[in-house]
């Protein structure tokens, strides 16, 4: 347990190879822990290497297949690498097993707007802001949809959630000026671009 405490410790500080010389130890030391592969595959997803996030996912999915984030981060990585049909399989399984569970349907929802099925990703990321009212991702990635489709109104409501819940996100700011531009509302447009450096 040492071992991985000093290895968030360092990936919170953004010293990922120390956090990953950490992990290794631990995983030397219990091989069995499917944590400890989440844990490094997430460093590796931080560095890119995907190659690696994708055997530690598989690992951890090995080692526990009743728990949805091993499968649920297996269809993330299999989404990057465009693996859609593993990834959808992996989806569908973490919703099977943790129905009650935002982040199953957000990730699986950015699996939707990735593979441009827009009705499915609107669908999954509401049911992530049903079971978590402060899901900022699912509010920001739906308005993302939403705008992609011409449904201006939604995606301002959403991107105004976001802005709300995150204390002013210049990212949102961003996103959301998109929207005024494409409304014709200028002004508001400027504002937000000058909220969004600020």
């Amino acid at each position: 347990e040492a071992y991985t405490t000093i290895a968030s410790i360092y990936k919170n500080k953004g010293k990922k190879q120390e956090a990953l010389k950490y992990l290794n130890r631990a995983i030397e030391l219990s091989p069995n822990d499917y944590s400890l592969y989440l844990q490094r595959g997430s460093i590796y997803m931080d560095l890119e290497n995907y190659d690696k996030t994708k055997y530690d996912y598989e690992k951890a999915l090995q080692l526990r297949p009743d728990v949805y984030s091993t499968w649920m981060n297996v269809g993330i990585i299999n989404s990057i690498l465009r693996n859609f049909d593993v990834a959808i399989k992996a989806f569908n399984e973490a919703v099977r097993l943790s129905p009650n569970t935002p982040d199953v349907y957000t990730n699986r929802g950015n699996y939707f707007d990735m593979t441009n099925q827009p009705e499915k990703a609107i669908e999954d990321y509401t049911k992530g802001i049903m079971f978590d009212k402060n899901n900022v991702d699912a509010y920001s990635n739906r308005a993302g949809v939403y705008y992609k489709l011409k449904m201006y109104e939604k995606a301002l409501n959403d991107y105004n959630m976001v802005i709300s819940k995150l204390n002013n996100n210049g990212f949102a700011f961003l996103r959301r000026s998109l929207v005024y531009q494409a409304i014709g509302d200028y002004m508001k447009e400027k504002q937000d671009i000058d909220m969004a450096i600020s």
